[in-house]
């Protein structure tokens, strides 16, 4: 299983490093510019420390979703529409936090769990929940590897899921 999950990851790598290195229009008609490296490389003079590093996920996630947009390779975490979020946090956490691969490949196991998890008991198509479906599937999969990076009891992941969801659903 590891070796598949490397091979995911460094897909998942190279996607967003190629999405953060491209500059231009994505391919077809829409003429729409790549924006991943001017979000990653934008700096205002008095921006908070929070909203640099947010800026930063936004930008790996960017990345990823213009190589989605240009036909690149990608990988589907857990669905097309919902490629970046994953790949985002993931490099982030490699990039920033000093996370090894190791422990990268472990979270991305937990996350397999949760993901099968969800396709059994409810849907992993955007089709059959929506859009949004497949946004909230990429964070419950990102809060579950990050307890299995930072090993979180099951208590106290329980807690901050509960109070996170209230957040975002309120």
């Amino acid at each position: 299983m590891y070796p598949y999950l490397r091979e995911v990851w460094h897909t998942m790598r190279a996607c967003v490093e190629r999405g953060l290195n491209r500059t231009g229009t994505l391919s077809g008609g829409l003429n729409l510019a790549r924006k991943a490296s001017l979000l990653r490389s934008e700096n205002t003079k008095f921006e908070p420390s929070l909203m640099h590093e947010n800026r930063k996920v936004s930008a790996y996630a960017l990345a990823a979703a213009e190589e989605n947009a240009d036909n690149g390779v990608i990988v589907t975490a857990p669905t097309c529409g919902a490629a970046g979020i994953v790949p985002a946090v993931l490099y982030y956490m490699y990039e920033n936090c000093g996370v090894g691969e190791s422990e990268l490949l472990d979270a991305l196991a937990v996350a397999g769990v949760i993901g099968n998890v969800v396709k059994q008991n409810a849907s992993i198509s955007g089709a059959e929940c929506g859009c949004q479906g497949g946004g909230r599937r990429g964070v419950r999969h990102g809060g579950g590897w990050s307890g299995a990076i930072y090993d979180r009891t099951r208590r106290a992941l329980n807690a901050r899921r509960k109070s996170h969801w209230s957040i975002i659903s309120g």
